[in-house]
């Protein structure tokens, strides 16, 4: 059996947690057990600071009834992100299990601890037994949305603070052709019956935004992939050298709507070449006839 000592309860700091809300009915259910005489299972504490690590809602039900002090198991952590995965454990494993925005909400506790997503889907799939997949998953949702939330910070700065966009997305970690696009209302939707040059330029540039705007998307899934492990360099290869013929089926494309383009230009040439000798052909005629009359032709 593990050491105990027991801790005034003032002494126990939360620093964080790993369920976004207290549930107050568990609290007082724990509650009812301390009053039945029940003891319940030590509060689990960090040797360096007395943060509370596993016990949150036991802790409550103490505060409810005015507990002085409490029973306490101190472990030693190597680093922060190892002291909120092992909180993630207990609470995985406990009583109450956490929800899926809480399990996202530990995710960002690492990311923010400085963990990379490769330490993160070892650790936590080692330690807590989530698979690779799902840890992902909840990484992939939480960095969107901690990428969404910079790019609004970034907008209100160039807005409110007269920042310039190159200094918002310096100092947000954002694209500064995100921050533009998002000023912007992004690409402007244009009228498909619209036939004017700049209007069709507007359409074709929409569309390769909105088809590199995907190909991003899938390239930055294949880089993740390969960070955490998940492929292997010959398996990238693949997939740019499929990206590269697709560019090439695209650019040959592209040469023979030039050839068909040209063919039709030189074809609209020679008929306004005709058009006009055609209507210069009366004139002349009259001309020849004027010049006649006068005895200066033939």
């Amino acid at each position: 059996m593990k050491k105990t000592v027991k801790l005034k309860v003032s002494e126990i700091k939360e620093t964080f947690v790993v369920r976004l809300h207290l549930n107050q009915a568990h609290v007082e259910y724990l509650v009812d057990l301390i009053t039945a005489g029940v003891t319940l299972p030590p509060l689990i504490l960090s040797d360096a600071g007395n943060e509370l690590v596993d016990g949150r809602h036991r802790l409550a039900a103490y505060r409810a009834m005015e507990f002085k002090d409490v029973e306490c198991e101190f472990q030693h952590f190597s680093s922060r992100a190892e002291m909120i995965v092992r909180a993630l454990k207990c609470n995985v494993g406990g009583a109450l299990p956490p929800s899926s925005t809480d399990i996202g909400h530990v995710m960002g506790l690492l990311l923010t601890a400085g963990e990379t997503r490769a330490m993160i889907i070892h650790n936590v799939g080692e330690q807590v037994g989530f698979p690779a997949r799902l840890i992902r998953n909840y990484l992939d949702e939480v960095q969107s949305a901690q990428g969404k939330a910079r790019l609004k910070l970034a907008i209100k700065a160039v807005l409110e603070e007269s920042m310039s966009v190159p200094q918002a997305a310096d100092r947000f970690g954002v694209k500064a052709e995100s921050i533009t696009e998002a000023m912007t209302g992004k690409v402007d939707k244009v009228s498909a019956k619209s036939g004017s040059i700049g209007q069709l330029k507007s359409r074709l540039g929409a569309q390769f935004a909105k088809t590199g705007a995907v190909v991003g998307h899938n390239l930055q899934h294949v880089a993740r992939d390969l960070t955490d492990g998940v492929i292997q360099p010959p398996d990238v290869k693949k997939v740019m050298d499929h990206y590269g013929k697709l560019i090439a089926r695209q650019n040959q494309r592209y040469d023979e709507w030039c050839k068909r383009f040209n063919l039709h230009a030189t074809a609209a040439e020679e008929g306004v070449v005709v058009s006009v000798k055609r209507a210069r052909k009366p004139a002349v005629n009259a001309g020849k006839k004027a010049l006649s009359a006068m005895g200066l032709v033939q």
